[in-house]
């Protein structure tokens, strides 16, 4: 007889994320899992909380065009502490708190990029 977590039970599982070749569906242990996808134009950053059923959150934040700089959230508030009731506080507190990938958004290329602005950009990365 397996023993579950009583809240776990009530809760209602999301379905299982595809994320970079894990089988989230073969994890026995309960589990945290942290990913963060970085593109030049969106940053997208993904909680996952299993423990008896997985439960995820994710933020995705994307480059402003036209006038104006910066990255806006495409969920209001764009904080994991609001969503503390469904995947914990202290996953909430521990993602929010993960520095944004600013640079590493900047290094990479665009979708517009040409073939030899790729190339640089490879280079650059290569050499450090």
């Amino acid at each position: 007889m397996q023993a579950t977590v009583p809240a776990a039970q009530a809760a209602t599982p999301d379905s299982t994320p595809a994320i970079a070749g894990l089988d989230l569906a073969r994890q026995p242990d309960c589990s945290a899992l942290v990913q963060i996808h970085v593109t030049h134009n969106v940053v997208t950053f993904t909680a996952v909380l299993d423990m008896g059923g997985k439960r995820t959150e994710q933020r995705e934040w994307t480059r402003r065009t036209g006038p104006g700089k910066g990255w806006v959230c495409s969920q209001q508030g764009g904080q994991f502490i609001d969503t503390e009731d469904h995947i914990s506080r202290e996953l909430a507190e521990f993602v929010d708190g993960i520095d944004f990938p600013f640079s590493v958004a900047n290094m990479l290329p665009g979708k517009k990029a040409s073939p030899e602005t790729v190339a640089k950009a490879v280079q650059e990365v290569g050499h450090g």
